[in-house]
């Protein structure tokens, strides 16, 4: 939020606005990156090792380090930063940053998201945030995206999440208050149990499947 990122073409990584946070402080030695993401006030930056650093606000764990601490607004913080925890043998294809909240994209394509869980952006049936605590990072849960589906792309928005899946149809959760979700309803998705493995693709017309997605901010 009030900042910018650009990826430029010797891998590294360049930021610029607002820096209240340390968003716009880019780590020491940050470099072979291939795609980077830009939150609310935290960035993610995917390398071409396939794992994934992220800086800046972290006060719900949307950095995923496993605690509730910002990176980057204090001095010697830049130094070393750790790749997130994916889990076991784990790597990243794609990342993806919301104001509060962050997704990835797995090697074996799931998809998980960590950091602020209000109105069920992380799509675990709950409300639950996650990546703030010890531990919670190594034991994140795959969102359920439905029998037998995967993800291929992942964009958020400040209170919703959108994955682009294998079979090109298109999901979304989270805050729904403006249609957001594309359910012809105003509900929000993915806070309660089971709403996740239930929930339907959004109607892009028949016949119609996705090529790309892009999300927008609040509601």
């Amino acid at each position: 939020m009030y900042h910018s990122l650009a990826l430029k073409n010797d891998g590294t990584v360049v930021a610029w606005g607002n820096n209240t946070m340390g968003q716009t402080d880019v780590p020491e030695g940050l470099d072979d990156v291939v795609a980077i993401a830009a939150g609310g006030f935290h960035n993610c930056a995917l390398r071409d090792d396939a794992t994934v650093r992220c800086w800046g606000d972290g006060y719900v764990g949307q950095l995923g380090d496993d605690s509730q601490r910002s990176r980057g607004d204090d001095p010697y913080e830049m130094i070393d930063v750790a790749p997130v925890e994916l889990g076991a043998g784990r790597t990243a294809l794609a990342v993806a940053g919301g104001r509060l909240h962050t997704c990835a994209v797995l090697d074996d394509t799931t998809l998980e998201c960590w950091g602020y869980g209000n109105m069920g952006r992380l799509g675990q049936g709950d409300n639950t945030t996650r990546g703030d605590q010890p531990g919670e990072m190594a034991a994140l849960p795959p969102i359920d995206l439905g029998v037998g589906r995967s993800a291929v792309a992942v964009e958020l928005g400040d209170d919703h999440t959108c994955a682009l899946l294998d079979d090109l149809s298109v999901k979304c959760w989270g805050e729904g208050a403006s249609g957001q979700l594309g359910q012809g309803a105003t509900d929000r998705l993915g806070d309660q149990p089971g709403e996740m493995a239930a929930l339907d693709p959004v109607d892009l017309g028949d016949g119609h499947t996705a090529r790309a997605l892009a999300v927008g901010a609040g509601q």
